[in-house]
């Protein structure tokens, strides 16, 4: 993950829809790239909270498995990064699973 310069202006702008939109299938992805943001702020709490919340919403919402396979992708590199190995694992199987195509995106 990498944002960089445009981290804090998206992030605004996220947090801002977020609070006007709160229900909508497409705030998933602004909670998947939150996720990314405090990934790269090392904050891996705030992290798996915006990728579990962006879970929640394409399952509840969107029923969008290519965004569901983002978020716990997202969720087995946070897993990874603290040292749990065999969820970080688990997680990622679920994620090729369900869109084969993700690690050659290299994107979310």
């Amino acid at each position: 993950f990498r944002l960089s310069k445009f981290q804090k202006p998206l992030e605004a702008l996220f947090k801002k829809q977020l609070k006007l939109f709160p229900t909508h299938g497409v705030m998933a992805h602004h909670y998947l790239i939150l996720g990314v943001i405090e990934f790269d702020r090392g904050n891996l709490a705030l992290s798996r909270q915006n990728f579990l919340e962006a879970l929640r919403i394409r399952k509840e919402t969107e029923h969008y498995p290519k965004g569901e396979a983002d978020a716990i992708f997202g969720l087995a590199i946070c897993d990874l990064t603290l040292g749990k190995t065999k969820a970080a694992l688990r997680r990622g199987v679920k994620a090729i699973k369900i869109n084969p195509s993700i690690f050659s995106r290299g994107v979310f």
